[in-house]
């Protein structure tokens, strides 16, 4: 598409002309959208309960299935980004880990891959029973360290 050097008329009747027009934040609204996104993180923590029920239930047919691996990896990637996006960074970094996993395997899921995917949805669990947004609660985040250490000295250790 070539230039015409006209101005778009809808942002200038948005803005008045002005660029610089100033927006009022109606504390309403923010309340109403706050609400809105603890609901949300509710609905999300149920998905994940299944996701994670879903992933647990698969786990046998990856270690004879490398393309159910491949799945594994993509899910785990979806849960990376969710879990930041619904407040629960906790999530997020045990899906690292879980991406971490399944990135390792060189074919069907290992034993060692296997143990450490249910390590992690262990930890995940605790995180979704105690709701641990945010930075969570000690239990969580002793729950997810020792998950994450175990990856790391699987996968990335000396």
């Amino acid at each position: 598409m070539v230039a015409t050097g006209r101005k778009n008329n809808a942002f200038d009747t948005m803005t008045d002309g002005d660029e610089r027009t100033a927006f009022d934040i109606d504390p309403d609204a923010v309340d109403r959208a706050q609400e809105i996104v603890a609901s949300l993180a509710d609905e999300y923590l149920q998905w994940l309960s299944a996701d994670i029920d879903e992933i647990e239930n698969s786990l046998p047919e990856a270690d004879k299935n490398p393309q159910r691996v491949d799945q594994l990896r993509r899910k785990a990637h979806d849960i990376r980004g969710q879990g930041g996006s619904f407040g629960f960074p906790l999530i997020s970094r045990l899906a690292d880990g879980l991406h971490l996993v399944m990135v390792s395997q060189d074919g069907p899921l290992s034993r060692d891959g296997a143990d450490l995917t249910r390590g992690l949805f262990a930890a995940m669990r605790i995180v979704v029973e105690r709701r641990a947004s945010g930075d969570g609660d000690e239990t969580s985040r002793e729950a997810v360290d020792d998950a994450i250490l175990k990856v790391e000295n699987r996968y990335d250790g000396p």
